[in-house]
């Protein structure tokens, strides 16, 4: 659990490889070192690697995409405010929307970054070890971008080598399944080449002290398989089989013994504000930091200011503006266990907090439908002064507790119901940390009483524990259920005091929400590709 410094000795790479990449598309490049030139050792290897992940950190996917506009529709939130400026929150967008077409054109420019990288990988003479190491990182990460595009797109242009002209760029769409194929194999490749840990010394050397969870390690490859075949296994592709192989991966993530839950759930997300890794529970990150002063910052816009706990600040910044946008809904709220009347589930107090702020001061709410969503809270950042609009805090793209939730539903779907101790020990883990009394922990009969049962319960233990981290949307996507879940949600909200605002993304959505359309402007450019259903 250290401090998290190594940034800072990459940010000149950072800005070099994100401007160069940028433009090596371009056929005729006139103000950049060509690849020729380029990719001839391994801090050039290094640089382009940076150049990889920056992508992931950029407005149009984590810093505020996929982190918040594409994935906020769902029943765990409600909106503070009308977002009919950002009709895609609300499901009225059409084909055209721009953060629809930035988010396909950053994936795909992540993707290029990666296949100019692999296809120069033996291109230095090195350490053949090292290189392993960018060399399972660039496969890793091309993967997960193309998991991006299908999961959300469904059919997409699969394109493995760097683009080498403008002509023939009519690509058609590649089935999913295949499309998922490609990415288990390269993340199955990638998994036996990265390091265990990545550790860094303050000067940035790979061989230093500390441990650090925005590069990717073996478990972060082995947990986002797990997370790609029960994607697979689910809707819309249903290859059942890829249960199986869902199990093995996260179980090995479980049997390395490198990872544990934080005893204080709180603290989790305390570390992600306050610039502290905790690797053996927060797995993989996306990198923020800075302030969006002195030149190298990159802060994201969702975690803090679009999901954070409101406050409209004019004068004191000490805790950090925050538009919230998010509030919890109440289904979301009650879904926690309460005893006698007492609450019992910790999370609660946290992801739902009873206040808001009024220019830094607090002040209590009672109606649950306005609690902001608090995971999230900008008062723990600790660079000053504080941007109104852009926050440092770490987007988790895996945890520990997800990797235990994943054993439980992938052994109890790849059984039929015949789950064993390690499934339901999985579950009570998560809980543990969670209760109070640790023995309410333990799974009540009617729980696992059969698959189904099981299956519902592992669903409403998601909810409560990943809420607010962008995967309940994917979630009730591939276990196909998220038009029904949705549309219940409108009513509830209707029988329960929710505000006029709070549901319409449920009311607005359509069965042609299942996947996102195909941007208007790729259909122009790429006439070999065909729309998705209803759009």
């Amino acid at each position: 659990m250290q401090n998290r410094k190594i940034i800072y000795s990459l940010l000149v790479a950072l800005v070099l490889v994100s401007s160069s990449c940028e433009k090596i598309l371009n056929p005729e490049p006139t103000d950049l070192i060509s690849k020729e030139q380029y990719y001839n050792n391994e801090a050039e290897l290094q640089i382009a690697l940076t150049g990889v992940y920056d992508k992931l950190s950029s407005l149009d996917i984590y810093g505020s995409n996929q982190s918040f506009w594409l994935t906020f529709g769902t029943d765990e939130s409600t909106s503070r405010l009308s977002l009919t400026n950002e009709p895609i929150a609300e499901y009225s967008y059409d084909p055209a929307n721009p953060r629809l077409t930035n988010f396909w054109q950053a994936l795909y420019e992540g993707i290029e970054r990666a296949n100019l990288l692999l296809a120069n990988i033996k291109k230095p003479a090195m350490d053949d070890t090292r290189r392993g190491y960018i060399e399972g990182e660039a496969l890793f990460l091309r993967a997960y971008y193309y998991f991006l595009l299908v999961s959300s797109f469904g059919d997409v242009p699969l394109k493995l080598t760097p683009t080498s002209s403008i002509v023939n760029t009519d690509i058609p769409r590649t089935p999913s399944k295949v499309v998922y194929e490609q990415i288990i194999a390269d993340m199955t490749k990638a998994e036996a080449l990265v390091q265990d840990v990545v550790k860094y010394d303050l000067a940035g050397s790979a061989d230093g002290g500390l441990m650090y969870a925005g590069r990717v390690t073996k478990s972060a490859v082995q947990g986002i398989l797990a997370r790609v075949c029960l994607t697979m296994a689910g809707y819309p592709v249903r290859d059942v089989s890829k249960y199986q192989l869902a199990y093995e991966w996260a179980l090995k993530v479980k049997s390395s013994g490198r990872h544990r839950l934080n005893p204080d759930y709180s603290d989790v997300f305390i570390r992600l504000a306050s610039d502290r890794y905790d690797t053996q529970e927060s797995i993989w990150e996306v990198e923020f930091y800075g302030n969006n002063t002195g030149g190298y910052n990159e802060g994201g816009q969702a975690l803090g200011s679009l999901i954070g706990i409101l406050n409209n600040v004019t004068t004191n910044n000490t805790i950090g503006y925050s538009a919230a946008y998010v509030r919890v809904s109440k289904n979301l709220y009650d879904a926690y266990a309460v005893k006698n009347g007492i609450l019992i589930d910790t999370r609660r107090t946290w992801n739902c907090p009873n206040f808001t702020y009024s220019d830094g001061v607090k002040v209590t709410q009672t109606n649950v439908w306005v609690f902001p969503a608090g995971k999230f809270r900008r008062e723990y950042e600790v660079v000053f002064p504080k941007d109104k609009n852009f926050s440092p805090i770490n987007f988790p793209v895996l945890r520990y507790s997800d990797v235990l939730l994943m054993i439980a539903e992938a052994e109890n779907e790849m059984t039929n119901g015949e789950f064993t101790s390690v499934a339901t020990e999985a579950v009570e883990e998560v809980r543990r940390r969670a209760y109070t009394d640790p023995s309410e922990a333990t799974l009540k009969p009617a729980e696992v009483a059969n698959k189904e049962a099981f299956a519902e319960t592992i669903r409403n233990e998601r909810f409560k524990e990943l809420c607010f981290e962008g995967l309940r949307k994917p979630d009730l996507i591939r276990w196909g259920m998220f038009y029904d879940t949705m549309k219940e949600f409108a009513s509830y909200s209707d029988r329960n005091g929710g505000t006029s605002i709070g549901a319409i993304p449920a009311k607005n959505l359509a069965q042609r929400h299942w996947l996102l359309p195909i941007p208007s402007r790729e259909m122009s450019l790429n006439k070999a590709l065909v729309q998705n259903v209803g759009w």
